[in-house]
């Protein structure tokens, strides 16, 4: 006779069953959990006060021979998209300067102004650019020195403006001592050794410039706000 082959009971049926079922769970609650969204880079914001812009800290000018400065600027990091730079002379100890553009960012909000005793300009990335990082020139300043030293000082005007922040980025901004290296009568001279930083005293920044555009619509109260609503009228007035 032949033996019946026994049947599988129904606790190891049970079992089986419940394995399966915990499988088809797991598997079901893994596949469906949140997954990672990967950040653009443009979405990741800077970190505030990284921009330093700097003149040499001593230039030494003979009178009425040619002399220049650089004005300079480091991003540490940032991706700038628009300096406006305000620098004060004496206009009884230099000639009146003159501005040449220089390679950091070749784009400009309006033209230049340089009139008693003020240098301003506004100097932007070109239009559908990303923002620039690193070092280098913004401008050079060409003037020629008088009858005893003097100084060239940013204003509390100066901002800059960067990619991923609506923060006034500038850290610093130092100027230069003009050291005559003739001076009248021999005087030595009484400069001060330390290039000026920037200087605070200006209560309400303005932008440049004043009338290029229309912001009847919307008057923002902070300087920096007003800077940035004028960079973007400049992008979208632009073809």
């Amino acid at each position: 006779m032949k033996k019946r082959k026994k049947k599988p009971s129904r606790n190891y049926k049970s079992i089986l069953i419940g394995l399966l079922s915990l499988g088809a769970i797991a598997y079901y609650a893994i596949s469906h959990l949140p997954q990672a969204t990967p950040i653009g880079i443009n979405e990741v914001a800077v970190s505030p006060s990284t921009v330093t812009l700097f003149l040499p800290t001593t230039i030494s000018a003979t009178p009425g021979v040619d002399a220049s400065a650089d004005i300079m600027i480091n991003t540490g990091g940032a991706k700038v998209t628009a300096v406006q730079v305000e620098l004060t002379y004496d206009v009884a100890k230099l000639s009146t300067p003159t501005l040449v553009q220089g390679d950091f960012l070749t784009d400009k909000l309006g033209a230049p102004t340089i009139k008693d005793g003020l240098i301003s300009f506004v100097y932007v990335v070109p239009l559908q650019s990303e923002g620039k990082g690193g070092e280098g020139k913004l401008a050079t300043l060409k003037f020629k020195a008088k009858s005893s030293d003097s100084q060239l000082s940013f204003t509390g005007k100066t901002m800059v403006a960067a990619e991923g922040t609506n923060s006034n980025v500038l850290s610093s901004a130092t100027g230069s001592n003009i050291v005559l290296s003739s001076t009248i009568n021999d005087q030595p001279s009484t400069i001060s050794t330390t290039p000026p930083a920037l200087s605070t005293t200006n209560s309400n920044p303005t932008y440049l410039p004043e009338n290029d555009y229309d912001y009847s619509q919307a008057a923002p109260t902070s300087a920096f706000a007003r800077f940035l609503a004028t960079i973007k009228a400049l992008f979208e007035k632009r073809p």
